[in-house]
C-alpha cells in the first residue's frame, strides 16, 4: 500500500502484519489524493441519502475525467450498502 494510513486500511480488511507491505510515495506513478466531505443532517436517512449522492457525484466527475476511484467508509456493511447503492444510481 502507499496509503498515508495503510495500517488502518490493513486492518479494515483483516491483513495480518506478515502480508502487509508498504511502498512509499515513489512507487506511485500518480499522487493519491484524499477528500473528506462533512454533511451536517441531523436525520439519519437524509445524511445517508445525502452522503451517497455527494459520493455519487464526486465519483462520476472523477471517473468521466479519466480517473481511478476508491471509497472508503466506515464499516463492511457500509462498504456493501454503498456499492449497490452507487451501482443503482449509476443505472
Amino acid at each position: 500500500a502507499t496509503l498515508p494510513n495503510y495500517q488502518d486500511v490493513a486492518a479494515f480488511m483483516r491483513v495480518d502484519g506478515e502480508n502487509l507491505f508498504y511502498f512509499d510515495s515513489s512507487y506511485r506513478p500518480i499522487p493519491l489524493d484524499t477528500t473528506f466531505v462533512g454533511i451536517t443532517e441531523p436525520n439519519p436517512m437524509r445524511l445517508m441519502a445525502k452522503l451517497n449522492e455527494v459520493c455519487y457525484d464526486f465519483v462520476m466527475e472523477k471517473v468521466k475525467g479519466g480517473h481511478q476511484v476508491m471509497v472508503f467508509v466506515h464499516s463492511r456493511g457500509d462498504t456493501y450498502k454503498t456499492a449497490c447503492t452507487l451501482s443503482q444510481m449509476a443505472q
